[in-house]
């Protein structure tokens, strides 16, 4: 049978503007709708009625749906396994999607599983607009956010203080003598991208430090960028930093394998540290200072509170906004300035 995704792909539009304008909403323009509802009448595409009709009526499928990112990162494998368990103990499949952190798959991710009718959705928002638009799931089901937060009305979350790991990890830093330092991160694409960069300016102003000699490099959370970003620090004209402050864990593999083939020593010549941590950074040489998060509580938190959702003597309860923060793990990698 054709999906909601096929009628969009051939009105070249988004799965979300499909489920609209088939909906009535009065949102979509007749010119639209026009064409969306030719290509769903060529197709003999047919919403999924039983699904909408099951939770208008209160019946649950015992389902949870659970959009992330990519179970390769550890953040989200770890989670991913814990809410597995956490959902069917309670008597719930779980329903996982990965979005890449597109933001098209990210829409056609929620309809999907509002088409096969789950009861809930924990969710890894992919950016801060895209979760901001969707305030009609909170009519329709309960939304969890989880790692990261849009501060949609009416939707918990679970959360990471990154700002205050990137506090820390730059704390450690100015403590051990280091006063040009830089920082390497992702886009701002939600909250959890400038909040590392907030607690990283945070400890910079607080020890007035130069912030012309603390350069910050925003761009992909992946290795690649990690690589290139630090062979732009190394190239760029006058004194290096004495140490760098990764944003993720894919960004301390590309900092260190960018290090290593440059012949440059950790943390002899540039220390480095980590805001997250993985099974890895105990056993690389030299051995990564990271900051961990509890990611098995946070997702426990995350189970019980979209449990809590579903139960319906506790849908009055306001919604919350959980923050975690972790610990500095010391190892080898952050050296001390003389």
């Amino acid at each position: 049978m054709p999906t909601i995704r096929d009628v969009a792909r051939e009105a070249n539009c988004s799965p979300a503007t499909v489920s609209r304008a088939l909906s009535g909403s009065s949102v979509v323009n007749e010119a639209t709708r026009a064409r969306i509802e030719e290509v769903a009448k060529r197709l003999d595409y047919r919403p999924n009625a039983v699904a909408r009709s099951l939770r208008r009526s209160g019946f649950q499928n015992r389902m949870v749906g659970l959009i992330i990112p990519s179970v390769e990162e550890h953040n989200y494998s770890v989670g991913t396994s814990l809410l597995h368990d956490a959902m069917a103990q309670a008597g719930y499949h779980l329903v996982l999607c990965c979005h890449h952190n597109d933001p098209a798959a990210d829409e056609a991710a929620v309809q999907s599983l509002l088409d096969r009718g789950v009861d809930a959705i924990i969710h890894v928002p992919s950016t801060r607009e895209v979760a901001a638009s969707r305030t009609r799931l909170t009519r329709q089901l309960p939304v969890v956010e989880l790692q990261r937060h849009s501060e949609v009305p009416g939707v918990d979350a679970v959360v990471t203080d990154v700002v205050l790991g990137a506090y820390e990890l730059t704390r450690y830093l100015i403590g051990r003598g280091h006063d040009r330092i830089a920082m390497i991160a992702g886009f701002d694409l939600h909250s959890q991208s400038s909040a590392r960069v907030e607690g990283f300016l945070r400890a910079i102003n607080e020890a007035h430090l130069d912030p012309a000699k603390c350069p910050q490099f925003m761009h992909e959370y992946d290795a690649t960028w990690g690589r290139e970003a630090t062979g732009m620090l190394l190239d760029a004209p006058g004194e290096r930093p004495t140490a760098i402050v990764s944003g993720s864990i894919q960004i301390s593999l590309g900092v260190l394998a960018e290090l290593q083939a440059r012949g440059i020593r950790v943390p002899d010549e540039i220390s480095m540290v980590g805001l997250s941590e993985a099974e890895w950074c105990a056993v690389a040489s030299p051995s990564l200072t990271t900051y961990e998060f509890p990611l098995k509580e946070m997702g426990l938190m995350a189970a019980q509170m979209l449990l809590n959702r579903l139960h319906p003597s506790l849908n009055d309860l306001n919604p919350r906004v959980v923050r975690f923060g972790g610990r500095i793990i010391e190892r080898e990698s952050a050296g001390k300035i003389n």
